[in-house]
Formats: structure tokens, sequence, C-alpha cells
């Protein structure tokens, strides 16, 4: 079952202010898909769970964008601090056409960004923003540029 249609449905009624039934939904999309994408975090238009978002669990407080791709077992969420506080004021934003492997995680300890068309490889750790157009590849995440012609040391062999 895709979980996106239950999804909107739990947003709908949360951003309308009706009590309990969004997460009433929210549960209900967790039985049913095994995923925890509460009606708090916001979800761009065409957002792809190829794999029925088994495994995917996103913070409450994640704006994902526009033509995102999340595989299974990803998970969008923040590192345990001593300041709980913080949980309300974090944000994890994932700008539009990115690509989000499976098994990774994007953990954050205060605001996160990670910046539009880049790509999350399968079981990376993100713990730091990510540029636009970069691949993000390990545990813990290096930064690559997402063209090889943009970065010259990886043109090795290359005629010039």
């Amino acid at each position: 079952m895709n979980p996106l249609p239950l999804y909107r449905l739990s947003r709908w009624l949360w951003l309308r202010r009706v009590p309990f039934l969004p997460r009433l939904v929210s549960r209900l999309l967790f039985f049913l898909c095994s995923c925890d994408i509460p009606p708090e975090c916001a979800l761009g238009r065409d957002v792809i769970m190829p794999h029925y978002g088994i495994g995917v669990v996103i913070h409450r407080n994640a704006i994902i964008g526009d033509r995102v791709k999340i595989f299974h077992n990803v998970t969008i969420g923040r590192r345990q601090g001593p300041d709980d506080d913080m949980r309300s004021r974090i944000t994890i934003e994932v700008g539009d056409d990115c690509v989000i492997g499976a098994g990774a995680k994007v953990l954050a300890a205060g605001d996160l960004r990670i910046g539009a068309r880049s790509f999350i490889g399968a079981n990376a750790v993100v713990l730091s923003d990510v540029p636009a157009d970069s691949v993000a590849v390990g545990v813990p995440a290096r930064i690559r540029p997402a063209s090889r012609s943009e970065h010259p040391d990886t043109n090795v062999g290359k005629a010039a």
C-alpha cells in the first residue's frame, strides 16, 4: 500500500485542526506500511516512496521538497541531545529533486539542509548540510560534487 494518500489525509486533517483523527490516521499508516510520517511534517508534490515507505521515519519538523524520492529504511530525524527543548525548534529541509538512498540516515543536531538535486547514497549518515547538486556517501557522509567534470581530481586518466 502506498503510504502517501494516508499521509495526505492526516496532513489535511491536521491543518484543519481536527482533534484526534490526524494521529489516528498516522497510527493506521504505521500499522499498514511500517513507516512513521507524522502529519506535522511537510511533504512536497510528487514525493515518491518506491518500496511503499517501509521503514521510513520522518521527523515532525521536516520539510521535504517536490519530486523527492525516498527509498526504504530511511530516517530523517534529529540526533539525541541533552536539550529536549531543541526538539521543537530543529528544522530539517530537503530540497527539490533529491534522492535519498535505502537505509540512509539524515540526523540533525540543529537546523540541517539538503540542497536541491542532491543524492544521498545508500546507508550514508548525513550529519551536516549538503549543498545543492552534490552527492553524500559514507559514514559519516562525505560530500562530493554531482558531476565528475566539476571536480578536477576525479578526471584522472582522461584525455585533456
